[in-house]
């Protein structure tokens, strides 16, 4: 059984309906270590390669719904995996017993939720550039920005947010709210001893009187708290934490917050990563970090901050800055049975923030940065939103209503992949611009440039590149995953998603429709529509950082085989010209609406991968002008007027809630 089978199979249960996809994913890798198999030198060899036992499912064959499990775990598994992950544990809270009768019955008893997530904020030693000091930030100044960020993303749930400044002499405990610090306690360094010894998969004990201090600030104990720490520097080496603190607090802390900057390493050192729970990450096998124990954060460059220029393709060149990743290889249980590797976990669990270094203090109160401080609050409690677009040209246009009535309730735009025509939107909707998307100038360009990417589709990506300042997949905030279809001359098709290069390449390569366009092509490897190897990007969206999935489709077949429901206007006139008409307008009717109900069942079937799936009517539009870009105003109206998508949102805030967690009463 492939991860995303087993995450499918678990997410029926109501069960897991809180838990986080990417979460879940690290669940079931993390089960399929070996050390957790009983007796597994009495396993049978050709049964430790089989898939099966490798991806296992891990649910009891006597649970309904569930998979045969091809062994059974020591419950150890379930308990290493629930202390390395405050996230995760949060999202059984009340529900610890159930969880342990289900995945390791009979063999232990359930633990009490964590109170505190424990976050260590680190800095990449070369984050400075040399001789520059301006473009540098204090581990103390990103530590209020994280609390206060946090503090507003969990301000209505029953969370509190505090920063723990540690020195070789103890430690300082703020409060924390949006608007800064509050109470403080302060603990000597003899309020930490040294704790005993203990089974290698558990975690550190030495922060409880940290923890006992958390629960007298808030003066109740069914207050989670969020604690940002502060390691005190190596007094001789300031790049390196403090020798004695660093030995003391090992195996202690639940997540790493790790500041970088674009085209810096993503893995902290491992004097950085010894300090993570035994769980989340295994010196020995390099096998983790499990459960988004490390979020990379890169802070991007602001406008305002002078760097060396970034040399732009030449026009001559295809594709050169183009940079995809092969998605069909994450789950193929035949070449990759092993959990995935280290640089997979930390491209996925990374996330891009923009900060003004001149005035790091204050930035947050521009909107634009602290929306930015925001998506990181939520990277790093597993709170992240990705929306899936369909393909569909123009026809796209009509999940715009959709897409606004979800911001208007304040659902985030975390993650957006697009293939097609969902391409061109989920660009617009990834920088923020989606208002621009139908207003005249683009639907001018845009008419433009279809019929005259019939013979060079090159125009569509050096328009998009002039529109979007040049801008690449790595420049933006909000993560942008187009999809292609890679066809190369040494192999066979597969499917691929654009990880890096310009906007406009991105966009180009996913919308290149077979025969239709141009092709995009670099070093005899041709790049072709997304829709040909997926209908709905959904199953993409986990691997990059998303923890909830939304998937919206605009494809649909018309109600009946009547030309008139498939063409933008009347064929009445038409059919009596000629006898003959009647014949071959039957027939391209017959292959117009098989096909689009293709498409539209690629897309159902796609979105078994998402949380909730939106799809428009099909009396919104005729699919023809999905190649009619000047009527996308048109279209987005229809959409808004035919309405229909009220169950669909009610289920995203319902998701949203759970996703959450407890409000705050």
């Amino acid at each position: 059984m492939t991860p995303k089978a087993s995450v499918n199979a678990l997410r029926q249960l109501p069960l897991f309906e809180r838990v986080s996809l990417r979460l879940l994913q690290d669940l079931i890798e993390f089960a399929s270590q070996e050390k957790w198999w009983d007796e597994p030198e009495e396993l049978d060899v050709r049964a430790r390669d089989a898939p099966g036992v490798r991806r296992l499912g891990i649910l009891q064959s006597t649970q309904p719904g569930g998979t045969i499990s091809e062994r059974r775990f020591e419950a150890r598994w379930l308990q290493a995996a629930l202390s390395s992950s405050f996230s995760l544990a949060r999202s059984f809270a009340g529900r610890h017993a159930d969880i342990f009768a289900l995945l390791a019955p009979g063999d232990a008893e359930a633990e009490e939720v964590p109170p505190v997530h424990w976050l260590l904020l680190a800095k990449d030693s070369r984050f400075v550039e040399p001789g520059r000091r301006e473009t540098d930030i204090h581990l103390k100044t990103a530590a209020a920005l994280l609390a206060r960020a946090l503090a507003r993303t969990t301000a209505d749930l029953a969370e509190a947010v505090g920063v723990a400044t540690f020195d070789p002499d103890g430690v300082t405990l703020e409060r924390w709210d949006d608007r800064g610090p509050g109470q403080s306690v302060r603990l000597d360094k003899a309020a930490f001893p040294v704790p005993p010894a203990r089974l290698p998969d558990e975690p550190s004990p030495i922060l409880s009187p940290l923890a006992k201090a958390c629960r007298q600030l808030a003066g109740s104990d069914d207050i989670a708290w969020h604690v940002v720490c502060l390691a005190p520097d190596n007094p001789d080496d300031p790049g390196s934490l403090h020798p004695t603190w660093g030995t003391r607090f090992k195996e202690a802390f639940h997540r790493v917050v790790y500041l970088t900057r674009p085209g810096r390493r993503l893995c902290p050192p491992r004097r950085v990563l010894e300090l993570l729970r035994p769980g989340a990450w295994n010196p020995r096998r390099r096998d983790g970090p499990y459960f988004s124990a490390v979020v990379p954060t890169v802070v991007l460059y602001d406008p305002h901050e002078s760097r060396r220029c970034r040399l732009g393709p030449r026009l001559w060149r295809d594709l050169p800055t183009l940079e995809v990743w092969p998605w069909e290889d994450i789950d193929a249980p035949d070449t990759r049975p092993e959990p995935r590797s280290v640089d997979v976990r930390l491209r996925r669990d990374l996330c891009r923030i923009r900060l003004d270094l001149h005035q790091p203090d204050t930035c947050d109160t521009q909107p634009s940065i602290a929306e930015s401080l925001n998506r990181w609050a939520r990277a790093v409690t597993n709170r992240q939103v990705g929306i899936a677009l369909s393909g569909g040209g123009a026809t796209s246009a009509a999940l715009v209503p959709f897409l606004e009535d979800l911001k208007r309730y304040n659902i985030p735009f975390d993650v957006v992949a697009g293939l097609s025509g969902g391409a061109v939107l989920g660009l617009y909707v990834a920088t923020g611009k989606m208002r621009d998307y139908w207003d005249l100038p683009h639907r001018v360009g845009l008419s433009a440039l279809v019929p005259a990417g019939v013979f060079c589709s090159k125009l569509m990506q050096l328009a998009v590149n002039a529109e979007f300042g040049g801008a690449y997949l790595e420049d933006l905030e909000v993560r942008f995953v187009p999809m292609t279809v890679e066809l190369r001359a040494d192999g066979s098709p597969r499917g691929c998603a654009v990880i890096g290069g310009t906007v406009g390449e991105a966009v180009r390569v996913s919308g290149i429709g077979l025969g239709i366009f141009a092709p995009a092509e670099r070093r005899s490897t041709r790049y072709v529509d997304g829709g040909v190897a997926l209908g709905l990007p959904a199953t993409i969206l986990p691997d990059f950082g998303a923890d909830m999935v939304i998937g919206c489709n605009s494809i649909m077949p018309p109600q009946g085989r009547d030309l008139n429901a498939i063409l933008p206007f009347d064929v009445g006139p038409l059919s009596r010209l000629h006898p003959l008409f009647n014949v071959l307008a039957g027939r391209f009717s017959d292959a117009f609406v098989g096909l689009l109900t293709t498409l539209r069942d690629s897309a159902r079937q796609g979105a078994r991968d998402a949380d909730v799936y939106y799809e428009v009517s099909p009396e919104v539009t005729p699919f023809v002008a999905s190649f009619c870009w000047f009527e996308l105003q048109r279209i987005r109206g229809a959409a808004a007027d035919a309405g229909g998508w009220q169950p669909q949102l009610d289920r995203v805030l319902q998701h949203w809630r759970h996703l959450r967690g407890a409000r705050r009463q």
